[in-house]
């Protein structure tokens, strides 16, 4: 990156102000980066398109929080004119979330801070797990907290249209189903037993960073009739 990147006229950054030095001589009015981060892989591979944020304490008994600018593929800017400790938070696709913390000095005559310059080295996530997982683990009970071991546990899919439901598999623990093997996105719970009033449920399956199911764990009190 040209050092030309690291500094911003002034005329765009109006809520900068030009500091005097000590000896009278004016500082001039350009703005400089706070800090500049460089996202590398495991194995040294430029990461672009994360999301880098920035927060510091504003003097105030308050934090500020922002977003750093990618200039280039991988590079990244954090702040201007700020100086003390910058608080760096970083999520990037198929990569642990990091965070990193600088401090950022002055130069000598107090006109501009130094601009930190550092590669940040981030850690790809494991995901060889390849284990089944299910969208919701049911436990099914009666108001005063008995299972119900007998009661039909149906799934499908949140759709407008007439998709047949599918029976969950009961485990080896009283009252309890498994649910939607794989399956994520909004889906439907339909619970039933004799002598009970039925419920129907919308359940929100997200994935993790890796596109696995995330299991709901979900208990269900039914109403007697």
């Amino acid at each position: 990156m040209s050092a030309m990147k690291l500094i911003v006229p002034a005329l765009a950054l109006t809520a900068l102000i030009a500091c005097t030095p000590k000896d009278e001589k004016a500082c001039d009015t350009m703005a400089v980066a706070s800090a500049q981060l460089s996202l590398r892989g495991p194995d040294g591979a430029v990461v672009s398109g994360a999301t880098v944020r920035y927060e510091f304490d504003d003097g105030s008994g308050g934090v500020t929080e922002a977003d750093c600018d990618e200039w280039e593929p991988g590079e990244y800017v954090c702040g201007y004119e700020i100086s003390g400790e910058l608080r760096i938070s970083i999520a990037a696709e198929g990569f642990e979330d990091a965070e990193h913390t600088v401090e950022v000095g002055l130069t000598e005559d107090e006109c501009h801070v130094e601009t930190v310059m550092e590669t940040v080295t981030l850690t790809a996530l494991d995901c060889a797990d390849d284990a089944q997982r299910w969208a919701m683990q049911v436990t099914v009970t009666s108001e005063d907290g008995a299972p119900l071991a007998d009661a039909d546990v149906q799934w499908g899919p949140d759709v407008q249209d007439d998709v047949p439901y599918e029976a969950c598999e009961p485990t080896d623990v009283m009252g309890d189903w498994l649910c939607g093997a794989g399956e994520s996105g909004e889906l439907l719970l339909l619970v039933e037993a004799e002598g009970y009033a039925h419920e129907l449920l919308a359940v929100d399956v997200p994935v993790d960073e890796c596109g696995r199911t995330v299991p709901q764990l979900i208990t269900v009190a039914l109403a007697a009739e």
